[in-house]
């Protein structure tokens, strides 16, 4: 891994001063945001949520707990332990493994993260988001104060509306039996979010981690649906491509064809619904029962609503008794419901700790089979066929001489095929050596580079005379992006 090192140690001021003077967008917004000297992501509980905090919601009474959750004996949850955390920081090497130490610190029973990073490492990227989709945990990022925690298994839902017109309902009845202690826990004054600050901000890789929830918000909701953005002419491959892929794989579905401008859309935090599919299916499975109830009590109360609407409300002074009864029972069926599906939620979240750990949970395993995952999602996806399809030019010259970070290099054609033979000789190390894949499309190329610490993505613009290119890189084991640029000969 000296290489590497190597790679994150090394990036000249005069490259960065290069890049930004090109004017490429997207590298003047990453090195604006990324912060050169950031440390990794922070992974910090939010306090109110350790279990012990959380039974203040169930009246102090651990049994109702169990209960509302469907816990057996067996389950009754580390009362030190965090149900949430706060990510915030920059994306670097290891932020895989740190998350996964939280994970098993916490015993299963971490549900949430409230994420707000930044920075790219498309491999931690990567790992992170399947260890949040192995391990069912829930994605949440605040987009405007206030930042504060809110429990994700229940909300009020007050009293009953049909209590006002009845003098003989109880004093304080509530549909729910959290509505007490919910009140009680939201009036405490540490609810406020650790480590985030005068704003929350999810950019580049932690769109990948807020993708791979099973449970995504954007809170609070906007009134109207985040459409994602349009789709570009020519795909963005050295983030948005690989996020969209990494997007797909997760929630099953396929990526679009290279040629697809559908699949150039980057992903952006809000756009894609709640559930991915497979979750969205299994809790509607789990409670079937209770979505039927909940439709059948929604089409009599709009049945009675049409029923005075036809009178045109004639003679009605308020609302009649017997509206605000079905209304409430409606409401009861919503509490029902949520109860089912934060029972269903907490039996898969506890299910994947069991078959992901077993009895003795081995750290250093889970972490190689996590970072193989990774690797192998790298090479099988970002290759240049995925990425520009097979429409591509054969005017790439022969061959190209290079600088970028690690230092100058020469890339040399092999015969008439579109791989080239690469070389860099760092000033401070031994010769770096890969293969590379090059694609064009117009005056805009595209290259994978392959070497034994995995891929690299390259973009860029060829100039009108195809003798010049610049444009951006990013490694996958590696931090950050970075510009390059080329003399090209035939």
């Amino acid at each position: 891994m000296q290489q590497s090192r190597r790679f994150r140690q090394k990036a000249p001021d005069r490259q960065r001063r290069r890049g930004l003077g090109w004017g490429l967008l997207c590298a003047v917004l990453l090195y604006a945001t990324m912060g050169v000297g950031a440390s990794a992501l922070d992974f910090k509980c939010v306090e109110p949520s350790r279990y012990k905090n959380l039974l203040q919601v169930f009246e102090d009474n651990p049994a109702l707990l169990s209960s509302y959750f469907g816990l057996s004996h067996s389950q009754v949850p580390d009362m030190n332990a965090c149900r949430a955390l706060v990510v915030s920081g920059t994306i670097r090497d290891g932020d895989g493994a740190a998350l996964l130490d939280n994970i098993i610190r916490n015993k299963g029973w971490l549900d949430v993260l409230y994420l707000s990073f930044d920075g790219v490492h498309l491999q931690e990227e990567i790992k992170l988001a399947h260890i949040i989709r192995g391990f069912w945990l829930k994605t949440r990022v605040l987009l405007a104060a206030p930042f504060r925690y809110n429990p994700d298994f229940a909300t009020l839902w007050g009293a009953p509306a049909a209590s006002d017109s009845r003098p003989s309902a109880t004093p304080g009845s509530e549909l729910s039996p959290l509505n007490h202690g919910l009140g009680a826990f939201a009036k405490r004054g540490d609810l406020g979010l650790p480590n985030i600050g005068a704003r929350s901000a999810c950019l580049e890789s932690c769109v990948g981690a807020w993708i791979a929830g099973v449970h995504r918000q954007a809170l609070p909701a906007p009134a109207i649906a985040v459409a994602a953005p349009a789709a570009a002419a020519a795909p963005e491959i050295v983030t948005a491509w690989p996020r969209s892929a990494l997007a797909a794989s997760l929630d099953g579905g396929k990526m679009a064809p290279p040629n697809d401008s559908s699949g150039n859309s980057p992903i952006i935090v809000g756009s894609a619904p709640v559930l991915p599919p497979a979750v969205d299916r299994l809790i509607r499975d789990k409670c079937a029962a209770e979505v039927i109830a909940g439709q059948a009590l929604e089409d009599r109360v709009a049945g009675a609503m049409d029923d005075l609407a036809r009178g045109d409300f004639g003679g009605v002074r308020r609302v009649p008794t017997d509206l605000l009864q079905q209304f409430d029972s409606l409401r009861m069926a919503g509490v029902r419901l949520q109860r089912c599906v934060a029972r269903a939620f907490e039996s898969e979240r506890l299910a994947s700790f069991r078959r992901l750990c077993g009895p003795t949970c081995d750290a250093a395993k889970l972490l190689a089979t996590f970072d193989q995952i990774a690797r192998e999602f790298v090479e099988s996806h970002l290759s240049l066929p995925n990425m520009l399809g097979p429409s591509r030019s054969d005017n790439i010259g022969r061959e190209w001489h290079e600088e970028e970070s690690v230092g100058p290099g020469t890339w040399v054609r092999r015969q008439t095929t579109n791989i080239f033979d690469a070389t860099w000789t760092p000033s401070d190390g031994p010769r770096i050596t890969a293969t590379l894949e090059i694609g064009r499309v117009a005056s805009r190329v595209a290259m994978v580079r392959s070497q034994a610490d995995g891929r690299c993505v390259y973009q860029g613009i060829i100039a009108a005379d195809d003798k010049t290119a610049r444009g951006t890189y990013t490694c996958s084991w590696a931090f950050g992006i970075y510009a390059w640029n080329a003399t090209i000969s035939e």
